[in-house]
């Protein structure tokens, strides 16, 4: 059986992490092609709200593709809690992130101070033992690159934090093209 983390690295990163920490989950995954711009905390009556800006930022988009490239961390890769996958090809999601930025903002979310830095994210660190195996392994993968990932919506999704990890559900759905 092939398994999907060895095909994109996934598995040499935990693996270093839990070689050296002596725990299986030493870097949590996230869902496979969870790209996300923005976080917000959000009441339920404002889903629709949402939804709407979300359509209006896509007007005249259509699907395009990316190429994912490279591994790194945040806050930084001395100080890894997040590891990611970085993407190139994204000036089209530069284009629909300021879009729905500024639409979120017309309709009363605050403006995201961080810079948008396209990425997706592939796991989480929680036990650091293992910084150097953990440093060795981001450093071996990046040059890692896959074949052309078209993006064809964006998506609102709810995340419920729990101790196995964050449970996704998808809210609400823009197509690109539509």
């Amino acid at each position: 059986d092939d398994d999907p983390e060895e095909e994109n690295g996934l598995g040499n990163l935990n693996a270093a992490n839990a070689s050296e920490t002596g725990r299986e989950n030493a870097a949590e995954h996230s869902i496979p092609g969870q790209l996300h711009a923005y976080e917000l905390a959000v009441e339920e009556g404002r889903i629709e709200d949402i939804h709407r800006a979300m359509l209006r930022a896509i007007v005249g988009i259509h699907t395009f593709s990316i190429v994912l490239r490279g591994v790194g961390a945040f806050p930084s890769i001395n100080n890894p809690r997040v590891l990611w996958i970085g993407v190139d090809g994204g000036e089209q999601l530069g284009t629909i992130y300021d879009r729905l930025e500024e639409e979120l903002v017309g309709i009363g979310f605050e403006k995201e101070r961080r810079r948008f830095h396209p990425h997706v994210t592939i796991g989480r660190v929680r036990h650091l033992a293992g910084k150097g195996a953990l440093l060795d392994s981001i450093e071996r993968l990046g040059a890692v690159e896959s074949g052309s990932v078209p993006v064809e919506n964006i998506l609102l999704f709810r995340s419920d934090l729990r101790p196995s990890g964050a449970v996704h559900t998808i809210l609400r759905e823009a197509r690109l093209g539509e």
